[in-house]
């Protein structure tokens, strides 16, 4: 893919929200997943984009927001404890 194509792909998922990131299990490719968004009143359904990057060896991601919203936009409670150390290779019940 050009990287022109890509920049302006990248540039049209600007303002709406990453659901997801991160290496494939087979840890070759990077996913990102969108949830694009528009206003109601333009008719325009919102949709899951899923972006596949093959072969990727680096990759950087970055907020354009401040810190203070990171600590209040979901609360501790949220996350499945168990879930996040399996994925990390932890045993069950050792979280």
């Amino acid at each position: 893919m050009d990287t022109a194509v890509l920049e302006q792909m990248l540039d049209e998922t600007f303002d709406h929200a990453v659901v997801h990131h991160g290496y494939t299990n087979y840890m070759r490719d990077y996913g990102v997943i969108v949830h694009a968004t528009a206003d109601p009143s333009t008719g325009i359904t919102p949709s899951h984009l899923r972006h596949l990057f093959r072969y990727c060896v680096e990759a950087r991601c970055e907020t354009s927001l401040p810190a203070e919203p990171w600590r209040v936009s979901s609360d501790d409670r949220l996350i499945d404890h168990e879930t996040v150390a399996r994925a990390a290779g932890s045993p069950p019940g050792s979280t």
